[in-house]
Parts: structure tokens; sequence; C-alpha cells
């Protein structure tokens, strides 16, 4: 069972909500960075003027409380109280009313998010470290779609809430969107607004508002994008094409770490590719995702395939083929 912090406890260790405690803005409120029971922690304050509701709150609530993986942060503690106090409004002034605190409490991650350490490079040209954080992101997907009790989506994946801890292994964080689907093991629901990041956002959901785990899949797609293709990777792949830009990612690493696997790097290449489908049911379930990436940690383990060049024709992994067809994806 979660605990529940009181208000007057997550004042205290903030400093009243400060400034100088405030580490950021997630999806419906501020983050501040605060120590609670000698633990440091993530204090997310939902935004009261979203008028999410209890239902809404407790929706949240229990999907963490469900939720026990290595790379899904971890929530540590709620707050849900009403107080009645002065609330500033915006042309400066108060007014004495009720306020609504609802309140989620999470492990800290230190090493921050990950859209920081790619618009910074901070990650450097290291390849294991890039494809540790693509496997591990898709476990922590994976679990969601298929590890919990009934399905849960994220519905806004992107680097910015994928955190990384002191080791650069990364967590999935800010379940604001999460919704449980119980309808089918399709879990397809069309709902009347949507709240997330146009690139990440799959055109099912951007042009009809129609959610399901293939939404997930494909901002999947579009995150391994910006990991392995650099600031200017998701450009680079609207304008050539997947066959063009699967050459150029491995030429790109090929250049700046000598060391780096390219068949790992062509086959997450593809994998993000087929993600990326524009007919959801032509994109992979995570399963699969993760049937393919751990075939291919085998065959690179079990052949020694680290010297493989883009042209092998050894490149494909068991479940991953090459489609002619206009637009050049692989289908899974």
């Amino acid at each position: 069972m979660i605990p529940r912090i009181d208000l007057s406890d997550l004042r205290i260790i903030t400093n009243h909500f400060s400034d100088t405690h405030k580490i950021g803005r997630g999806g419906y409120g501020e983050v501040y960075k605060a120590v609670y029971k000698k633990e440091e922690i993530a204090v997310k304050l939902l935004d009261s003027a979203k008028e999410i509701d209890d239902k809404q709150f407790m929706n949240e609530l229990s999907n963490h409380m469900k939720v026990q993986h290595p790379n899904i942060v971890r929530l540590v503690g709620y707050c849900n109280e009403v107080t009645s106090e002065y609330i500033e409004q915006k042309d400066g002034s108060s007014v004495f009313g009720k306020h609504i605190y609802k309140v989620l409490c999470f492990e800290y991650m230190h090493g921050t998010s990950l859209d920081k350490h790619l618009s910074g490079n901070s990650l450097g040209h290291d390849w294991p470290t890039h494809y540790q954080i693509i496997k591990g992101t898709c476990e922590g997907l994976c679990y969601l779609h298929c590890g919990c009790e009934r399905p849960i989506l994220h519905l806004d994946l992107k680097p910015a809430n994928i955190l990384l801890d002191k080791r650069k292994n990364p967590k999935i964080a800010d379940f604001g969107l999460s919704r449980i689907y119980t309808t089918s093991r399709t879990h397809v629901k069309v709902i009347g607004s949507v709240s997330g990041t146009t690139n990440y956002m799959a055109p099912e959901v951007r042009k009809e508002g129609v959610v399901s785990d293939k939404a997930d899949v494909f901002s999947l797609g579009v995150t391994i994008i910006d990991v392995i293709g650099g600031s200017g990777g998701l450009e680079t792949y609207r304008e050539h094409g997947a066959k063009k830009f699967v050459e150029y990612v491995c030429t790109y690493w090929r250049e700046r770490d000598n060391t780096a696997d390219l068949y790992q790097v062509e086959t997450c290449t593809k994998i993000a590719i087929c993600c990326m489908h524009t007919d959801r049911h032509q994109r992979p379930t995570m399963k699969e995702i993760m049937v393919n990436l751990n075939d291919m940690e085998t065959q690179v383990l079990g052949k020694g395939l680290h010297t493989l060049t883009v042209n092998s024709s050894r490149h494909v992994p068991n479940k991953l083929s090459s489609d002619n067809s206009e637009g050049g994806h692989w289908m899974l």
C-alpha cells in the first residue's frame, strides 16, 4: 500500500513549494525535490486548474500502486487534501476559498530526463549506453502493456518522460495520461481529448482521438529514433525514408564509435521504423519487440556479429524482414 503523506509534511520538506525546490514541470503540474524520511523524492504537485477530479486522481494512483518494475519510476507516497486559504488570482489579488491539493511523490532520479541528455549531447558517443536506454525503455513499456493485472497505457511517452538514474538506466515516468482498458486485448477506445506532444503522438490519436497500446508503440518508435539518430534524426528519416535512414544511422555510429555493434544499431533502427507505421495494425506489439531484441542479443553473443557491416546479408533478425512496399517499412 502506498503511504499517504500529510500536506503539512509536504509543505515543510518543500518549503511551501518554493521555487528553490522546484526542479521542473511534468504532465499536469510542477515538480519539486525534497527529502522525506531520509530519502530524496520528487514531489509532483498537480495543477488544480486542470480540475482533476478524485476519480481521475485515484485512477492514476491505482495505476502506480500496481506497478513494480526496475524501468518504471517508483511511487513512494501521495496526498489528496482540501484546505481553506487565500488563493492568489491572475490579477494579483487574493480570494479566500477552498484549495485542492493532489500530490504524487516519486523516487528522485539523479540522472534527470532523457531529453536533457539528448539536447546537451551528454550521453556522448557510447553505443552501449544508448542501447541500454533503448532496451530498458522497451522493457518498461512491455511491462505496462503485458505485465500488470490489466494493461496500462502511457499515452505521452517521450524523452521528457523517461528519467535516468546515476548509471543511465532508464525509468518511465508520468502516468498522468494513463488509462486501463479492459474491453479487449486491443484496448481500443475513442476519447474526447488527448494531451501529448505532437511529434510523439500516433496519427490516429492526433486525427481521430483513437488510442490503443499501438499508440504507445508509435511514441516508442519516435523516441528510439531520437536516441539513435541524434537531434536531427527524425527530420532525416522523414526526408530520406526508411531504407536510406538505416544506412545513415549505421554510418553515423560507425564514425562516432568504432566499437559500436552495427547489428544492434540496424536492428533497433528497423524496430523503430516498424513502430512508426501509419497503420496501427501493422505496428508490432511490445512482446514482439522484446522477442526481436532478445533474439538479436542471442545472435550477437552466439555468432560474434560485432563486425557486421551495413551491406551484410545476415543483418535481419529472425522476425524482422524487409518490405519493398512504398515507404520502406520493415514488418515484424
